[in-house]
């Protein structure tokens, strides 16, 4: 078998090597379209694979391109395209270009490295090269552009350089290095270099760093000019070298981030971006729990208490009234229709809801003993489970984010035939987590309030006072985790709330109500400062003050089923406005620099919200309701919010 092996592509063709080659000088050339899925190896005086037309060049994953003596894996010289899943190894360099352009994609677990000089050598006449890396790249420099154009790299994988530079050897230590400048870094993943991350040898280049960015040993600006430095969200600790200030540009491109450049001396030292959404996200949990709170309010007030005679002997004979009890019950003020059927009611209620004679019997008998003052007729104890999410898209200074939450209240409700009034205690918890980053908040509510109507005519007036207290832990993720600060924030919320509806009867069963709403929400945070970092950032007192209007427009249909009870369903539509009021942000400390955190979020915002929900009647004293609630804005935040419970009258 000849062991020096030649492929060369035709028109339409795709050659494949196969097996083992010790000899290919030269496995694709001159316009080439090659997939390699076993292994070639260079004879020591040439290249592995030397093209000279336009190549375009698969290494698949079963694929190892190596080369030996002095010289590389992979040559091109009239214009690369090159995918590698596999191995690229070169004893000088892995991908050596010179002339015309080159686009590289090193997927996930390829790897191309260069043992004496480079892992990807972009040298002079190269117009340009685009590389996007997902992989593993490493050489004495990882890569090495001298484009006379400009370079593009992509990195979400690791970039690496395995030996410092030294006099005899200038381009080593890097794991890049922009010497032609022009170039453009977009890094979400690790680059490494024993001398420095990156180094520039002319000016004119950006640096995007997104989340999950690691520079180790930083960033060297070699004294050069015009240089951008893009932050995205997420929090930093960058390592620099002889950089300017003056001359170069930093952009923020999160929400609520803080750029501090005091610690530099000399252009040496850290460029600190602190990202406070953290703080920010603890803020907003009043005005989440606030929200909840009203809506479950709002539910419960629109499901008004609906008074359902059974007769008297329907459950007990009506020797089993107690004549004292309606004595007693009259002298505490119970309408005289009430006082008749008061504890017969009572009596079938609690015979509904237990479904045994005996224990009704044996309730009749406490009931009638007891000589308490219970009145079914609108007293409730009511309970209700609540959970959501809320999302917020990027929008110009804001980042990504979802807050999750849920808990539970419980409350009593008393009422008569205009006036309705209660109060309730609640318990919640909620998470936010930043999109793109492993930041997060979590938050511990306890809240609690009060709430009432008043009708008069077909008009209903509502009034609710809510208020709670805010404990929350703060984790803030430093360049992808290498370092956390965690902080404890305290503080509470509270949220006074009007509205004002009317009762329209359209037909049979069905009800058209339209209601203005307005509230204030109020959320107080006490100082407090990170731990666990070197970057610990010491905040001061926050406040955060809102308003919010709505316009809802609720259509329900009551239904009596064939026990004579009534149920309730409805869908509601409203349009909603909301202004951020007060201060536009608190003081903020690191490391003996003073800066303010903006409040973040848009000032103001317009949506919508449309809702569905049911109040059944599962006996006469017992109901079931529930509602879903969907909720859009204008500065893309969204919500879903899901609520159920019981009540029970007595």
């Amino acid at each position: 078998m000849n062991r020096h092996l030649l492929w060369q592509s035709v028109a339409l063709g795709a050659l494949i090597a196969i097996g083992h080659n010790d000899a290919a000088l030269a496995a694709c050339f001159n316009d080439g379209t090659c997939v390699n899925n076993g292994t070639l190896t260079g004879n020591g005086t040439n290249h592995t694979i030397d093209s000279h037309g336009a190549l375009t060049l698969t290494n698949s994953s079963t694929g190892t391109i190596t080369g030996v003596g002095a010289w590389s894996a992979v040559a091109a010289s009239g214009g690369l395209n090159f995918t590698n899943f596999g191995s690229v190894a070169g004893n000088y360099t892995g991908v050596f270009i010179t002339g015309s352009s080159a686009t590289i994609a090193n997927q996930s677990g390829g790897s191309i490295s260069g043992n004496v000089y480079f892992g990807i050598h972009a040298t002079n006449g190269t117009s340009s090269l685009t590389l996007v890396n997902d992989g593993t790249i490493t050489g004495k420099t990882g890569i090495l552009s001298q484009v006379t154009g400009s370079a593009t790299v992509t990195n979400r994988g690791t970039i690496s350089s395995t030996a410092a530079s030294s006099p005899s050897q200038t381009f080593a230590g890097y794991g890049i290095n922009f010497e032609s400048g022009n170039g453009t870094l977009n890094n979400y993943g690790t680059i490494s270099g024993l001398t420095s991350a990156v180094m520039i040898g002319a000016g004119g280049n950006t640096f995007n760093i997104y989340d999950g960015s690691v520079f180790n040993n930083g960033i060297d600006y070699n004294n050069k000019t015009g240089n951008t430095t893009n932050f995205y969200t997420g929090s930093y600790t960058l390592g620099v070298k002889n950089y300017n200030v003056n001359t170069n540009t930093i952009n923020l491109r999160g929400t609520a981030q803080t750029v501090v450049t005091s610690g530099l001396v000399n252009g040496n030292g850290d460029i600190v971006v602190v990202d406070n959404s953290a703080p920010l996200s603890a803020n907003s949990a009043g005005p989440i729990v606030a929200s909840y709170t009203s809506s479950v309010i709002s539910d419960l007030l629109s499901n008004d208490v609906i008074v359902q005679d059974i007769g008297i002997g329907d459950v007990f004979p009506r020797d089993s009234v107690n004549d004292q009890t309606q004595q007693r019950s009259a002298k505490a003020g119970f309408y005289p229709d009430r006082m008749k059927l008061r504890t017969s009611k009572a009596q079938a209620a609690f015979a509904n809801v237990l479904a045994s004679s005996a224990a009704a019997k044996a309730t009749g008998t406490l009931l009638n003993g007891s000589g308490q003052a219970i009145d079914r007729y609108g007293n409730l104890v009511w309970s209700r489970s609540f959970g959501g999410a809320y999302f917020q898209d990027p929008f110009g200074g804001l980042s990504g984010q979802r807050t999750y939450s849920g808990g539970t209240m419980i409350g009593y409700d008393w009422h008569n035939e205009v006036l309705r009034v209660g109060g309730f205690f609640g318990l919640g918890k909620m998470r936010t987590n930043r999109s793109g980053s492993l930041d997060h908040v979590t938050t511990d509510t306890a809240f609690g309030g009060l709430y009432g109507r008043y009708t008069f005519d077909k008009f209903k007036l509502d009034a609710t006072l809510s208020g709670g207290s805010i404990n929350a832990t703060t984790q803030r993720y430093i360049n992808n985790g290498s370092e956390i600060a965690t902080g404890k924030v305290t503080g509470f919320f509270l949220s006074p709330e009007v509205a004002l509806g009317y009762d329209m009867a359209v037909a049979d069963g069905l009800v058209f109500t339209p209601t203005g709403r307005l509230r204030y929400v109020g959320a107080f945070s006490d100082p407090y400062t990170e731990s666990g970092s070197t970057q610990n950032v010491s905040y001061g007192k926050s406040v955060s003050q809102s308003f919010e209007e709505r316009l809802e427009l609720r259509l329900t249909h009551n239904v009596k089923d064939d026990r004579g009870l009534i149920s309730s369903y409805y869908i509601q539509a409203a349009a909603i406005a909301a202004q951020r009021v007060g201060p536009d942000g608190f003081a903020a400390n690191l490391a003996g620099t003073n800066f303010t955190v903006g409040a973040g979020g848009a000032r103001a915002k317009a949506g919508g919200s449309l809702s569905v929900g049911v109040n059944y009647k599962l006996t006469q004293q017992c109901d079931l309701f529930g509602s879903v609630e969907a909720a859009a804005f204008s500065d893309k935040s969204y919500s879903i919010a899901v609520r159920g419970g019981v009540k029970m009258a007595f």
